[in-house]
């Protein structure tokens, strides 16, 4: 009879969760709170840790991850264009893995970012499962085959995107930053178009999508100089847009923006091909 209760015990216990947030990663996520509801239903949120370099941590979200008594693991990125927050989300993975004196069943991630993918492997090779609330795109399949629980996450209002952008820009021009709009020559466009290509080749996925935040994000990491104000474009939708013999996009808003190759060129691409 005490082998019964203590077996329906453990079936009735939820599992103690620690909950992960790529800060750098979740710019324009509508709730954090209705979120962390969501992740509630699942577990008890035993650890909570918010990774990103504070210096510039996004304005939508930075108020609900203090108020929610998230700890603010401070990154600084070491080399321009390269996030170093990736890394320390991983090494604060494997350290509560490896803590004896943490007890996390489940592990949930606050990301997009697909470079996680290994990590989360891993973790449910070692008997952990895994969540991750992510962007619900065309480029979302991998993170719901590489996790036991996607959740999607729901953005802010482009009203909202807006008055953050609007309020970035009075303060670049407060430090005095001239931007020269669309003047990129004739030889700083082809190479563009070239870091464009090779960046689509490297994220995007078997269907030949990638998301636009993926690609920015291996744009800079391809190329540490890339910047989107430097070539004269107040957006990296509207850079996107004027490759349009190079690319084909969807979606209006620039959070669920998703991108194809042309056809003619992704044939061109392929190995074999004339």
């Amino acid at each position: 009879m005490k082998n019964k209760e203590a077996h329906l015990k453990d079936t009735t216990t939820k599992p103690n969760i620690a909950v992960i947030i790529d800060v750098e990663n979740i710019n324009n996520v509508k709730s954090l709170r209705q979120l962390i509801d969501q992740l509630q239903q699942q577990g008890e949120l035993t650890v909570k840790r918010a990774v990103g370099d504070w210096n510039r941590a996004i304005k939508i979200v930075q108020s609900d991850i203090r108020d929610l008594g998230f700890d603010l693991v401070h990154q600084k990125n070491l080399a321009p264009g390269h996030n170093s927050a990736d890394t320390r989300i991983v090494i604060e993975a494997l350290e509560l893995l490896h803590n004896p004196g943490v007890d996390v069943e489940t592990f949930a991630f606050v990301s997009s970012d697909q470079d996680f993918l290994p990590l989360y492997d891993r973790l449910r090779e070692l008997g952990k499962s895994v969540i991750v609330a992510a962007d619900a795109n065309g480029n979302c399949a991998r993170l719901v085959r590489h996790s036991d629980i996607f959740i999607p996450i729901a953005h802010a209002e482009e009203t909202q995107i807006r008055a953050i952008h609007q309020q970035n820009t009075r303060k670049s021009n407060r430090k005095g930053v001239r931007v020269a709009r669309n003047r990129m020559g004739k030889a700083r466009r082809a190479a563009v178009e070239k870091l464009l290509i090779r960046s689509m080749q490297t994220c995007m996925n078997d269907s030949g999508v990638a998301q636009a935040t993926n690609l920015y994000r291996t744009m800079r990491r391809l190329d540490p100089t890339f910047s989107v104000k430097k070539l004269g474009y107040a957006r990296f939708e509207r850079l996107l847009r004027s490759f349009s013999h190079v690319l084909s996009l969807r979606g209006k808003q620039s959070n669920n923006i998703t991108l194809r190759l042309n056809r003619k060129l992704l044939r061109q691409l392929k190995p074999g091909s004339g």
